[in-house]
């Protein structure tokens, strides 16, 4: 494959990882190398090139979507409670509750990324929870231990 061509291969990749080119596959990246440059193009020749140059076929990591008002008020929230005195921290009950499917996970994501790259914005598959059937938990933990698992029935707000 000419070099022009592979650049442009590697341009695609590089520019969105996690949007529309980095989560196709490699035939689909070859069907949109021959629609271009009008030439033909193996699947194997597409994958090894972006193998050349460190790029890997991965399963994009899932993540909760936050927005940057989501990140903007988390860091806000965090600075307002960084300088509390451990006394503080004694008397605070942390809680949560999560959503588990019953029937396996949403899928898989591939996404074509360097090494050592998983956790960047643009490799991440953005997850939102909700459809199938599912088991919601709560539970809890302070300064003096870990409380009950609990499990949730029926629908929640």
């Amino acid at each position: 494959m000419w070099t022009w061509c592979a650049l442009n291969l590697l341009s695609w990749v590089r520019r969105s990882p996690a949007g529309v080119v980095g989560k196709i596959s490699a035939v689909k990246l070859t069907l949109k190398a021959q629609q271009r440059f009008n030439k033909s193009v193996n699947p194997e020749t597409v994958r090894n090139i972006l193998r050349k140059y460190n790029f890997h076929d991965r399963v994009s990591r899932r993540k909760p979507f936050l927005s940057k008002a989501h990140r903007r008020a988390r860091l806000e929230f965090a600075k307002s409670y960084i300088k509390k005195p451990p006394e503080f921290w004694n008397s605070v009950l942390f809680v949560d509750e999560s959503k588990y499917n019953v029937f396996g996970s949403d899928g898989k994501q591939m996404v074509w990324r360097k090494p050592n790259s998983e956790l960047e914005m643009k490799n991440l598959t953005p997850s939102v929870k909700h459809g199938g059937p599912s088991q919601m938990v709560w539970g809890c933990m302070s300064a003096v231990g870990v409380g009950n698992l609990h499990f949730i029935d029926g629908i929640r707000n």
